[in-house]
């Protein structure tokens, strides 16, 4: 009994020498796994350490929730999968821009739409967005609801002026021909609320007239910010992931050995 469990002390002691020297020999090989570790690592930090991300808000004269989300889903899928001749073609812009492009993404929950974009370069972000604003406006479906609210505005505005007028005629009568005074004056009270009424609907209707666009760029986020990828953690995860692969390569290779021994 007691030699069994000397000869077990002495395998195991065996075995570890074996897997020692095996090591020792191979070592060569464990350093170009962790190297090549590190070069990936490096490679992956240099290539979104320089990634730029920014937000833009562009206002509609309509809910954009199915037409844009369709617009858009697309412009996202084609960029996702590099196909730069589509949407450049699409987007009338060069591929060299598009290329820059890393990621998009449109939200259509609100009147306002909020464009995310990120890049490697902030000189490509205002050409693509520029782009996007026109693929948009150009839309036939856009184009023609954009001119039927403008026809619709311009009816409105065109009742709210002959209404402002009427009651500016009106108060004039009253004020000329009524010599009760607290008559005139409830009435005249009454008038100018209504004129308020009026006037803020002319203002709503002036607003509208003046976008030219179905889709319109207002605002940026200009606090560009950068990628916050920290090269020390990612070469930590690299070094990390190399050497787990290093230890299941030379266990299946030393496995390999032992049983052809």
């Amino acid at each position: 009994m007691v030699m069994e469990h000397t000869n077990k002390e002495i395998d195991l002691i065996e075995l570890y020498q074996k897997a020692i020297k095996f090591i020792y020999r191979n070592f060569l090989t464990f350093f170009i796994f962790v190297l090549i570790g590190l070069l990936f690592g490096s490679a992956y930090y240099l290539k979104n350490s320089n990634r730029i991300k920014t937000i833009y808000l562009a206002e509609t004269n309509f809910q954009p929730e199915k037409i844009v989300y369709s617009l858009s889903e697309n412009v996202i899928f084609n960029l996702e999968n590099k196909n730069y001749a589509i949407l450049s073609s699409d987007l009338n812009i060069p591929d060299s821009i598009l290329s820059k492009i890393t990621y998009l993404s449109v939200d259509t929950s609100s009147q306002l739409l909020n464009i995310e974009i990120e890049a490697l370069s902030q000189n490509a972000i205002m050409p693509f967005v520029k782009s996007l604003e026109t693929f948009y406006n150009k839309q036939s479906y856009l184009v023609e609801n954009q001119r039927n609210i403008i026809h619709k505005t311009q009816n409105l505005l065109f009742k709210v002026d002959e209404e402002l007028k009427n009651i500016e005629e009106f108060q004039d009568h009253i004020i000329n021909k009524d010599n009760n005074s607290n008559v005139v004056i409830n009435q005249i009270e009454n008038l100018h609320t209504e004129k308020i009424r009026l006037f803020e609907k002319k203002q709503r209707c002036l607003n509208i007239l003046r976008k030219k666009k179905s889709v319109r760029l207002i605002n940026a986020d200009h606090n560009i910010v950068k990628s916050e990828i920290s090269l020390v953690k990612i070469l930590f995860i690299s070094l990390i992931i190399s050497f787990v692969l290093a230890i299941v390569y030379f266990f299946i290779r030393f496995s390999f050995a032992l049983a052809k021994a």
